[in-house]
């Protein structure tokens, strides 16, 4: 196939917020049977099974990263139903900062979040960054970060608890109604 069909998939792809919103259901579907196991694994344990015989407790990360893919995509298509301008010079737009910072994306696509989402939202977007994908940052000082969840000072980021998981499910559900409005 010729470039022209190449670099008009690719401009209809990236201006539609559908197709960001689909990509972000797969992947909020996808964390959502991780963290159900890894729930599972808490009740298991709390019945009595030893956590060596449980092999989902270490999922939670992963679907926390799988849960902050599933915002960023979201919060991108929000932003495009209100700038459609995601291509300049045949390439996708510069996001904000380094295109994973939730806070920053909520505050473009004019989303208030209260405090508890903006700390889900920070965590987030960290383990997008590296908390979900390597034991360590690029740097030591990207290491800590506040947390509702840390009282005396910041700490590696931490994946998200089955008591958050209503106020992510929150968020998204807000962010995905400014989609499906459009």
């Amino acid at each position: 196939m010729d470039e022209k069909f190449y670099d008009e998939q690719f401009e209809s792809r990236a201006l539609t917020p559908a197709l960001w919103a689909l990509n972000a259901r797969r992947l909020k579907q996808a964390a959502d049977i991780l963290f159900e196991a890894y729930e599972q694994d808490l009740k298991d344990m709390e019945a009595g099974v030893p956590p060596l015989q449980l092999h989902n407790l270490e999922l939670s990360g992963c679907a926390t990263l799988l849960y902050g893919l599933a915002l960023e995509n979201i919060l991108k298509a929000v932003l495009l139903t209100t700038s459609p301008d995601a291509i300049k010079d045949g390439k996708l737009r510069k996001w904000p900062k380094d295109g994973h910072d939730q806070i920053l994306l909520a505050h473009d696509a004019k989303i208030k979040v209260n405090i508890n989402e903006e700390d889900i939202l920070r965590r987030l977007s960290e383990f997008v960054r590296w908390a979900g994908r390597y034991p360590i940052p690029k740097s030591a000082e990207k290491m800590r970060i506040p947390q509702l969840r840390v009282v005396s000072s910041d700490f590696v980021p931490l994946p998200l608890e089955p008591t958050e998981r209503a106020g992510f499910h929150q968020i998204y559900i807000k962010l995905e109604s400014h989609v499906l409005k459009e």
